[in-house]
Formats: C-alpha cells, sequence, structure tokens
C-alpha cells in the first residue's frame, strides 16, 4: 500500500518484466456506493484518468479472483468494528452478506458478477430485472454456518486485531489535542465503522476498505432485525450503560483489545469465547 502517481504506475505496468497481478479494481478515492468502481486489466492497455469518472485521487486494489462462492455468487462481509476512546476494541460478532446478483465468470463483462455494492446490484432499488427481493442478494451470516464454524475466529478476528492496532495510536493524538471540557470521559466515547471484506476460496478474508460513515438506514427488514436492531442495543449496553448506573455488557459484539491504561501501544488480546 502507498501513494504512486498515476505517471509511475503507468510505468511500472507498461515494463514487460512487472510481476503484478493482471486485475485490479480501480476507484475514485472520494466516491462511495459503487459509483466509480471498475475492473482494470493492466496487460489490455495503459491505465487513464479517465477510467475513473470525475476522480483525481485513485485506490488501485488487487482484484481477488479466486472468491468463494455461494450459489455460484461472488459476496462480501460488511464487518462492523467498535473501537473505544479507551483503546478497547471490538468487532460484532453477526455480519452482513451483499451477494451479487450474476453468477460469477472471472472474465465476465458484467460488473454485477465481480461488484456486490448494491447501487451496482440494482441502482438502489427494490428490484431489477435479476433480482425480485432485497432478500436474494442481501443477507447477514445467521444464514451462513460456515462464517461462525470456519471463518470468524480463524480469520476475522486476527484481521480485525491488526486493523484496531493501526488505528490506536491515534487516540492518544486526539486526546492530547482535545482541551474542551465538555468532551465526554475516553471510556465512553467511541466510533463504530465498517470493514468490507472479501473472502477467498480458501477462507481467508481480505480487507478491501474501512467505511468511517456506513449508512444503516437502507436494509432490508431481515437484516434490520437479525443484524441492526441488535448490535445497536448491544452498543448502548456496551458503551453507555454505566451513565445510568448499570454494567457493561458486551452482547453479541467479541473483545479483541483491551483498554488501554496509558500510551498507545495494543493493549492486550482477548481470547475469542
Amino acid at each position: 500500500a502507498g501513494v504512486v502517481p498515476l505517471a509511475g504506475l503507468r510505468t511500472r505496468w507498461a515494463d514487460g518484466q512487472c510481476a503484478d497481478p493482471r486485475t485490479w479494481i480501480i476507484k475514485d478515492a472520494h466516491s462511495s456506493n459503487g459509483f466509480s468502481a471498475a475492473l482494470f486489466d493492466r496487460t489490455a492497455r495503459a491505465m487513464e484518468p479517465g477510467d475513473v469518472p470525475g476522480g483525481y485521487c485513485y485506490v488501485v486494489q488487487e482484484y481477488v479472483d479466486r472468491p468463494l462462492l455461494l450459489d455460484g455468487r461472488k459476496f462480501e462481509l460488511r464487518q462492523y468494528v467498535l473501537l473505544c476512546g479507551d483503546g478497547a476494541g471490538y468487532t460484532y460478532r453477526t455480519a452482513l452478506m451483499r451477494l451479487a446478483s450474476v453468477r460469477y465468470c472471472c472474465t465476465s463483462t458484467d460488473r454485477r458478477a465481480h461488484i456486490t455494492n448494491k447501487f451496482v446490484q440494482t441502482r438502489w432499488e427494490a428490484r431489477s430485472e435479476l433480482v425480485s427481493s432485497l432478500d436474494e442478494i442481501e443477507w447477514t451470516t445467521r444464514r451462513w454456518p460456515a462464517y461462525t464454524q470456519q471463518l470468524f475466529d480463524s480469520s476475522i478476528v486476527p484481521l480485525v486485531a491488526d486493523l484496531l492496532d493501526s488505528i490506536a495510536p491515534l487516540l492518544v493524538t486526539g486526546r492530547q489535542r482535545s482541551s474542551a471540557p465538555a468532551a465526554p470521559p475516553p471510556a465512553r466515547s467511541f466510533e463504530l465503522f465498517a470493514c468490507d471484506l472479501v473472502v477467498t476460496s480458501e477462507m481467508q478474508a481480505h480487507l478491501m476498505e474501512v467505511n468511517i460513515n456506513p449508512a444503516f438506514g437502507t436494509f432490508t427488514e431481515t437484516t434490520t432485525r437479525e443484524l441492526i436492531r441488535p448490535m445497536f442495543s448491544d452498543l448502548v449496553s456496551l458503551t453507555a450503560a454505566e451513565a445510568i448506573g448499570q454494567p457493561l455488557r458486551e452482547g453479541g459484539f467479541c473483545c479483541i483489545r483491551q483498554p488501554e491504561e496509558a500510551g498507545c501501544g495494543p493493549g492486550p488480546r482477548s481470547s475469542p469465547p
């Protein structure tokens, strides 16, 4: 990972000895909803600024060409992660699943086979020519037992732990810069964000992006019932219960990182139950 000028990337990929993978995802770094995301074959031609409409700063990401499939379709996980002001970190034990409406083929030119964002699949409509109900392309991991049995402890937890360890030092900087007397105590301040993950055929989760302002108002009733309402109830119990004299309760959150006493180094890890 790093910042590379477009001209430098074009020169690198034009080198006949370049060993970089052939297929990449490119998208506008300031966009959302999959508006600008597209597949790019670096061996076909040089990349141009116009390959991402409206973009001047790009994310260029290696494409996972052997994704795990469900019913022949590609999917992604949205894993919710909580970082508290005292350095404690958690992830939720239920995740959102977004499935493609088109069966996967690595050479398909149909963007819906590769990019599982809801806008790409239905353009935010409740149905499309391939989708009669959003329940067909939006699941929670309650419908996928392998998430709990094979993926969560072995791949999700280590990935989230590494992410939290990289973000936690920013907390110290934030505390040092904040002198407002009305600021909430560190333990009760928090950030809930969403990690979008792709799972390989070898059952390994890979981070695609982190959303610091994920939307919560556009889910199906099933997703709201199975994931959103329970998660927000558990969020209140975990972050605000002490303010009303109640004991903290983790609920569906799994503690990945213990609170820090001081400094910004990694807190002791909790062993997954």
